[in-house]
């Protein structure tokens, strides 16, 4: 089965170990795909399709990074946001 996606940065070459997120399942590469070219590396822009080594659950919208390199994973952000409504807005309403 290959998972299709975009490498955002860095690399990725067959053999390497993976993290998913945010399951935090591991898993190696055994394949990469550019097309129907077989690859031994890709890098950052490439789109690609990697099969791995174990029956993990990747799925949309999951995260493929290096163990060393993946990023902290938070439930909370910081946003600045332009309100455009001519009423203004409630803090304490859901909308």
């Amino acid at each position: 089965r290959g998972y299709a996606g975009k490498i955002s940065s860095g690399g990725v070459q067959e053999g390497d170990e993976l993290v998913v997120l945010p399951s935090g399942r591991t898993t190696r590469v055994t394949k990469i795909y550019k097309f129907d070219q077989e690859l031994k590396r890709a890098e950052a822009t490439e789109s690609i399709t990697l099969t791995v080594e174990d029956n993990v659950d990747i799925s949309r919208g999951d995260f493929l990074a290096k163990p060393k390199e993946a990023p902290a994973l938070l439930n909370q952000f910081r946003a600045h946001i332009c309100w455009l409504n001519g009423q203004e807005m409630n803090l304490n309403k859901t909308y």
